[in-house]
C-alpha cells in the first residue's frame, strides 16, 4: 500500500508540473521532457529537472516557477528539494506529441 501512495504522490506532483512552463518555449516542462525524475515521500518531494541547452544559465525563473507551482497545488509537500541539472543532454525526442504540435515539428 505504501508504494501506491508514493505512485500516486509522484504523479500528482508530474499533474502540477504541467502547470510550469519553461520560459523560452512557453511549453510546460513535462511535455518538453524536462522532468528527468520525481520522489516524494511524506513530506518532502525530490524534482530533478533538466534545461533546453546546457548553456542555459538562467534557472532562477525556473526554479522559481516549480517552487511556486508545488507549494500552491501541493501544499502538503513543505520540503522540495530541486536539481536544475546541465548533465544530461535534452533532445527532442523527449518532447511529448502535444508539445511537437505546438512547435510544429
Amino acid at each position: 500500500m505504501q508504494l501506491h501512495r508514493q505512485v500516486d504522490a509522484a504523479d500528482a506532483v508530474l499533474e502540477a508540473l504541467r502547470h510550469v512552463v519553461e520560459p523560452h518555449l512557453g511549453i510546460n516542462v513535462v511535455d518538453l521532457g524536462l522532468v528527468y525524475a520525481v520522489h516524494a515521500a511524506g513530506e518532502t518531494v525530490r524534482i530533478e529537472l533538466g534545461v533546453l541547452m546546457p548553456q542555459d544559465v538562467e534557472t532562477a525563473e525556473l526554479e522559481a516557477r516549480v517552487r511556486r507551482t508545488l507549494q500552491a497545488r501541493l501544499p502538503q509537500f513543505r520540503r522540495l528539494d530541486l536539481l536544475i541539472t546541465r548533465e544530461r543532454m535534452w533532445h527532442p525526442g523527449r518532447m511529448s506529441e502535444q508539445a511537437r504540435r505546438w512547435l510544429g515539428l
